[in-house]
C-alpha cells in the first residue's frame, strides 16, 4: 500500500513540476517556466512534528493523518503545500546541530 502512495506522490510532484514546461512554447531565447507547488519531507514521528509546529509555532494545518499504517502532516502557505510523512523505517537523528 504504501509504494502505491509513493508511487502516486512521485507522480504529481513530476508533474507539478515539469507539467508546465511541457506545455510552454518551445523557443530558444525563453527559459522554461518552473512553478514549484509543495516540499514534502519524511519523519519519524508526526505527531511530535504537528507539537512543534501547529502547537508551538502556530502554523494552521491542512491535513493531518496519523494511524499505524500510514502518517502525514500538511501545511499550506499561499499556492505552497509544506509536507511531512512518517518514514516507513526509523530515520537517523542528525546530532550534528541538534545541540
Amino acid at each position: 500500500m504504501r509504494v502505491i502512495y509513493r508511487v502516486l506522490f512521485a507522480s504529481l510532484l513530476l508533474v507539478a513540476l515539469f507539467g508546465r514546461m511541457a506545455m510552454a512554447e518551445e523557443t530558444t531565447d525563453k527559459k522554461p517556466e518552473v512553478e514549484v507547488r509543495f516540499f514534502y519531507l519524511m519523519c519519524n514521528d508526526v505527531a511530535a512534528m504537528r507539537g512543534f509546529y501547529t502547537d508551538l509555532l502556530g502554523m494552521s494545518e491542512t491535513n493531518y493523518y496519523n494511524e499505524p499504517e500510514m502518517g502525514w502532516l500538511c501545511y499550506a502557505f499561499g499556492d505552497i503545500e509544506f509536507m511531512f510523512f512518517r518514514a516507513e523505517n526509523a530515520l537517523p537523528v542528525p546530532d550534528k546541530y541538534a545541540s
